[in-house]
């Protein structure tokens, strides 16, 4: 690809992944669920096609995901949305993974409307997520609203340290009680 303006370079995004690597790539997401948890929170649950299993599973803790929720032009740009958790499937060897997220406009609102068996195009993992410091045994995390989703993570890869000085303090602040 080319720019116009001054007809530089630019690298044309990758559409496949290889098995044994962790590099973002964009594949096809099926809504396994989409559970309502309050009133503006929702708790989606995807399914990745067969042949993209290895990208996800090697995701850390504090990754996201870009989400086209649709081919049309509604909503026109994709979403980013934080890597709650990736479950691996053992009978089918499927990846599954949750995405929480918050209605914050239009985008958000319609995807609170997908119902399992809907599909969408997903492109990541994407950032670079936490540095997990193994020397060190309390770890203080801080987390707000929606962006507890990227911690849940961070928090189970904290939980599995086999150590008995091992300590996690997680603060979290959200605008009301219901959230």
């Amino acid at each position: 690809l080319t720019t116009p303006a001054d007809n530089t370079k630019i690298p044309a995004m990758a559409t496949q992944i290889s098995a044994k690597s962790n590099a973002p790539g964009i594949f096809r997401s099926t809504v396994i669920s989409n559970r309502k948890l309050n009133p503006n929170c929702f708790l989606m649950r995807l399914m990745l096609e067969e042949t993209r299993t290895a990208a996800l599973p090697a995701a850390v803790a504090g990754q996201f995901v870009m989400l086209r929720l649709s081919d049309s032009v509604f909503p026109f740009l994709p979403r980013p949305f934080g890597i709650m958790q990736v479950h691996k499937s053992k009978p089918f060897g499927a990846c599954i993974y949750d995405i929480l997220y918050q209605i914050a406009g239009t985008g958000t609102r319609f995807m609170s409307t997908l119902k399992p068996g809907y599909v969408i195009q997903a492109f990541g993992p994407l950032g670079n997520g936490f540095t997990i410091n193994t020397g060190v045994n309390t770890h203080v995390i801080i987390a707000g609203g929606i962006g507890i989703a990227g911690v849940f993570m961070l928090v189970r890869e904290l939980s599995k340290k086999q150590d008995a000085n091992n300590t996690i303090h997680l603060f979290y602040g959200a605008k009301t009680a219901r959230d």
